[in-house]
């Protein structure tokens, strides 16, 4: 595609949003859905293309005094001569800028119009936040209306312009984006509540970039190379002292084709001249719907959620992701976190591996009511003795071996605390003591059910006749309960993933007796999985082999 018949970029904006910590500044992130259209599964800034409603007419007012109304801070003449555009799309520029934030994030960059603006923003508490929130997002009113109806005025003195980014040439999707950085407002808290994410968080930027190089997390060139300009600086107000003394200053992409590989360079980027970034060329099969090309031969790699950053899942479940991943443990351990509406203190469920930093993260969220285990594996239940040391909560589990405190879990029980009630169901069969915690809305399942794939039988302590049983049972309970698994990803239903593991085992148990009729009724474990399980990762047979023990156990009793 040649530049002349590429299409017209889309002016967009994006906000870098910094918080302090006692470490060093973070930024905050989302991972795209994979349904959308341009980048999915990338994490990236809040932000967005500009809306017809970004060019509203409302921001200036002018009365006798010919004074803004609803603008505080530097006018679109400022922003235009550093964005380098017409006062008109400057300040549409910055209009997009908090309203995407304050869509994708809830964080409002505006103060109230009566009294002083400067060193006044909006109190977090307040309940005109969600419903300005709210009539942005279904109703589509300019946010110039609705700020002005909760009697705010937008903080433009909160930004500062920093970086201007343009698709290339080759992509159908082009945005020409302008990057903006702020610091998060006392008080205010960022969130993952929208439908264009699947995960949010807050992640230094070194951090952030270590996950990148690492192939755990996906990020485009704008993304990493900001990152990378963010890195070292102290405080987010380092970073905003330094965005007043850049120069902004156009930054499009190349692409070019050599060989059987493509080359990436970013001409005009100052310390950047001599980058070149090289890759296999994308094939048919592996090509991105957009958002610049995959990172591997076989397409893009998949995009890793942001470990240790709590993620609200439901309205009364959050998780905090352990950065333990391997092939038994997929992305890591899912810590649940538990709390009403109204209640003051959490319930953890699986606090995962002795691991110091994940565990003072959870202790963090408190107080903590109670520790409550699935089952005895380390790496569900490792930590649990050192957080109730840090937090002095008591630890419940089915195991006798692992409760500290007066009482246990067993079948039937209703654990009522921090405003929630959750009924114990045993669900046994990956272990002997596992157990799945039953929510109004969502079951939490430990390793009974994962998020991706299925679990393994670890026998002998798991049996696959309880094991079946146990998901016969979770088939039945009514629709539409969330599935809040120990690892991988949430699931909508638990019924249906229910009767689709019930299925599955019925399958393997099939192909299990056809293969002891060709390898006779001696074969070995490992004989059987070579066969049963080829089209499985080897790194993963020595597992099978436990489920195999299990389904021949199984068999062999004629159940």
């Amino acid at each position: 595609m040649t530049d002349q018949q590429a299409p017209t970029p889309r002016p967009a904006s994006t906000v870098m949003l910094l918080r302090d910590t006692a470490t060093g500044p973070e930024v905050f992130l989302q991972r795209r859905v994979s349904a959308m259209a341009f980048a999915p599964n990338v994490c990236v800034f809040p932000g967005g293309g500009l809306d017809e409603q970004d060019h509203a007419d409302g921001w200036f007012d002018p009365g006798a005094d010919g004074a803004a109304r609803r603008w505080a801070g530097p006018p679109p003449s400022w922003w235009a001569g550093r964005l380098g555009c017409t006062e008109s799309l400057a300040a549409a520029l910055v209009c997009a800028a908090v309203r995407e934030t304050f869509e994708e994030c809830g964080v409002l960059l505006a103060g109230p119009a009566d009294g002083p603006v400067v060193g006044a923003v909006v109190e977090p508490g307040d309940a005109r936040l969600a419903t300005a929130r709210a009539e942005l997002l279904d109703a589509k009113r300019p946010l110039a209306d609705v700020l002005a109806d909760a009697g705010w005025v937008l903080r433009t003195d909160l930004l500062r312009p920093w970086a201007q980014w343009i698709t290339p040439v080759v992509e159908r999707r082009r945005y020409d984006t302008r990057f903006f950085v702020a610091a998060l407002p006392e008080g205010q808290r960022a969130d993952g509540e929208t439908t264009e994410a699947d995960l949010s968080g807050w992640l230094a930027p070194g951090r952030a970039l270590q996950l990148w190089r690492a192939g755990k997390i996906e990020l485009l060139p704008p993304t990493w190379v900001n990152l990378e300009q963010l890195d070292g600086l102290a405080s987010a107000a380092d970073v905003l002292r330094a965005a007043d003394d850049r120069t902004i200053t156009p930054v499009t992409p190349k692409l070019r084709r050599s060989g059987d590989h493509m080359v990436l360079t970013l001409p005009g980027l100052a310390g950047y001249e001599a980058f070149e970034l090289t890759r296999p060329w994308p094939t048919k099969r592996s090509r991105p719907r957009a958002g610049l090309l995959p990172a591997e031969p076989d397409g893009p790699r998949a995009a890793h959620p942001v470990y240790e950053t709590l993620r609200m899942v439901t309205p009364t479940a959050s998780v905090l992701l352990v950065d333990n991943p391997s092939p038994m443990t997929l992305d890591g351990t899912n810590t649940w976190l538990l709390r009403g509406a109204e209640a003051e203190q959490t319930i953890v469920i699986d606090p995962g591996p002795l691991d110091e930093r994940h565990l003072r993260l959870i202790a963090d969220q408190g107080p903590i009511a109670q520790i409550l285990l699935t089952h005895r594996h380390p790496d569900h239940a490792e930590g649990a003795h050192r957080l109730a040391e840090i937090t002095h909560a008591p630890v419940r589990a089915l195991d006798p071996a692992l409760v500290l405190g007066d009482e246990g879990l067993a079948e039937g029980d209703v654990v009522a605390a921090a405003g929630l009630e959750l009924r114990v169901l045993a669900t046994p069969g990956h272990t002997s003591d596992s157990l799945c915690f039953l929510l109004e809305d969502a079951l939490l399942t430990g390793d009974t059910v994962l998020g991706r794939g299925t679990t393994v039988i670890a026998h002998p302590d798991g049996r696959l006749g309880e094991y079946l049983a146990s998901l016969r049972r979770l088939a039945e309970l009514p629709p539409g309960l969330a599935v809040l698994p120990g690892h991988g990803p949430e699931l909508a239903d638990a019924g249906e993933v229910a009767r689709e593991y019930l299925a599955h085992r019925e399958q393997r148990l099939d192909q299990v007796r056809d293969s002891l009729d060709k390898l006779g009724p001696e074969a070995s474990a490992r004989q059987i999985v070579e066969l049963v399980y080829a089209d499985v990762d080897p790194v993963l047979w020595p597992a099978a082999e436990w489920s195999v023990q299990a389904q021949v156990e199984y068999l062999r009793l004629g159940r």
